[in-house]
């Protein structure tokens, strides 16, 4: 009962507070987050100290209170390392060297360094990843790779809405479709049917070959082009 008035007490001032640390309660009973909270009562304690002066203050606190300070391990994790052990299915090769993550398919990885190019921010270590990136506070950061408490897990992006399918614009002059195809073997009379049946011209951009699917009702659904002057293929998404 107590223990629930204090985290209710405390949600003013230093919401979730009590789900910093993962330590077990100790033998005579005292719990980290409490010890914490009874010296750093309001989260502008941490918020309000740069990360060198926090880190300075809360060294101090652990030694005090007889906690592990773990810092220096935390600092020595590399972003790369730290996902590959606490979590592969976010890595993605995108280079001999170079990895990014699956949701954010711009943050780079590389030659022990990160980069966030679409924010414009990076660091070296998997400590500075999880606080300019992840969003966790230095304690919980430190906690996470430490092994003490799990990242929260990321939210997926929302997916990006399907551009809506458009024919390529027709040639007006459909010259290097003709020669191509007809250079392929093609007899002049089956292309000029298959003009005359809408199924086939050239696009204006590129001059590709434009090979269109119809449905049982002679809607047009789909297409799929082909290149008049190189191997390009393309598949067009169909139409519901």
């Amino acid at each position: 009962m107590i223990k629930n008035n204090l985290i209710s007490l405390l949600d003013t001032a230093f919401p979730d507070a009590n789900r910093l640390f993962a330590s077990p309660t100790r033998a005579d009973g005292s719990e980290k987050w409490v010890d914490f909270v009874a010296a750093f009562p309001h989260c502008e304690c941490v918020c309000g100290l740069s990360e060198k002066a926090f880190a300075a203050k809360y060294q101090k606190w652990c030694k005090k209170h007889g906690y592990n300070f773990s810092q220096d391990k935390a600092l020595e994790w590399d972003l790369l390392s730290y996902l590959e052990t606490y979590e592969p299915h976010e890595l993605k090769r995108c280079g001999p060297h170079e990895y990014c993550t699956r949701i954010h398919d711009s943050l780079k990885i590389s030659n022990g360094k990160w980069c966030w190019n679409r924010r414009g921010i990076g660091g070296r270590t998997a400590l500075d990843y999880l606080i300019k990136v992840r969003g966790m506070d230095f304690v919980g950061a430190v906690e996470a790779l430490c092994g003490y408490r799990a990242p929260k897990p990321q939210e997926q992006p929302a997916p990006k809405p399907r551009k809506p399918f458009q024919f390529p614009e027709a040639s007006r002059f459909p010259s290097m479709m003709l020669a191509y195809l007809q250079g392929r073997g093609i007899h002049p009379e089956l292309l000029q049917a298959c003009i005359q049946a809408s199924t086939l011209y050239e696009s204006r951009r590129y001059q590709n070959c434009v090979f269109v699917g119809k449905d049982m009702e002679g809607r047009a659904r789909f297409a799929c082009l082909r290149g008049t002057r190189d191997n390009f293929r393309m598949v067009m998404p169909s139409v519901r």
